[in-house]
């Protein structure tokens, strides 16, 4: 697995971010880890700390079966490379960690690929609407983000 590093005017190596973020935020994953890849804004990831507010979702009772109840027990791992994103992401991960969650969501992409990887975007989205169409894979209507 390759992270690919986006540059968010992040200092240091990946592994010098992991360190810093990941030691702060995890004391006891006892009921598990939960890995949100392409957290967007963090949905899936609030769902496992707020269920009460998607009682609809189906991923709910899933969670509780897996994690159980008490969420200050569970650790999450989310990766979101799409700038677009980070002042919602950092405003929810700050807020989760009030609520005692144990999460740190990085500003990378996940490939299987080595190297470095592009990052492509519709330069024309609005991040109102949510910007679905990111990825690393190019498709004609999107612009690029260089890493």
């Amino acid at each position: 697995m390759y992270l690919g590093h986006l540059a968010l005017g992040i200092a240091g190596t990946l592994e010098d971010f992991a360190v810093n973020h990941t030691s702060a935020a995890w004391t006891d994953c006892s009921a598990g880890v939960y890995w949100d890849v392409g957290t967007h804004i963090g949905v899936q990831i609030d769902k496992l700390a707020n269920p009460q507010r998607y009682s609809k979702a189906h991923i709910i009772p899933h969670f509780a079966d897996h994690f159980g109840v008490d969420i200050t027990k569970v650790c999450v791992v989310g990766f979101e490379p799409n700038p677009i994103h980070w002042p919602r992401i950092v405003d929810r991960v700050h807020k989760w960690r009030q609520q005692e969650l144990q999460v740190v969501v990085f500003p990378f992409a996940v490939t299987l690929g080595g190297g470095v990887q592009r990052f492509h975007r519709d330069p024309n989205a609005q991040a109102s609407v949510g910007e679905w169409g990111a990825s690393l894979l190019h498709h004609e209507k999107l612009g690029r983000v260089d890493p």
